[in-house]
């Protein structure tokens, strides 16, 4: 009986062990062209420089194999330095899971949406590579 015991914590440890989650990874204004590298199942925080106030937007355009899932919408947080001013700058935030392997580009387009045949104010794209 005690040796069954100890077989069970041992099977218990590992298996508790082998479900250790990965950190998320974020980015926070990182400069267009980088190589981000995930694991499978993996959270990814995107943070942008962002002013709503303006009409500008960021617009996700996904790409390739699609090997990032969102989870749930855009945030918008106000700079701490604004004090909570109206028209005050900030931070985009988005959430981002690595459901598969393989490499796909996520591109972002600054731009006011009402304004189809203009070109982004601003544009970033990130090479996302998941193992």
């Amino acid at each position: 009986m005690r040796v069954r015991r100890r077989w069970i914590f041992v099977v218990a440890a590992l298996a508790v062990g082998g479900c250790a989650t990965v950190k998320p990874i974020t980015l926070a204004d990182v400069p267009s062209g980088q190589q981000v590298d995930l694991q499978r199942d993996q959270e990814m925080i995107l943070e942008l420089a962002a002013n709503p106030s303006t009409g500008y937007r960021w617009q996700i355009e996904l790409t390739g194999s699609a090997v990032l899932d969102k989870i749930g919408d855009e945030q918008f947080v106000p700079a701490s330095s604004s004090s909570g001013a109206v028209g005050a700058g900030g931070m985009a935030t988005w959430h981002f899971r690595a459901m598969r392997t393989g490499t796909d580009l996520l591109r972002l387009v600054y731009r006011r949406p009402l304004e189809k045949n203009v070109p982004a104010a601003k544009s970033v794209v990130y090479v996302i590579n998941v193992r």
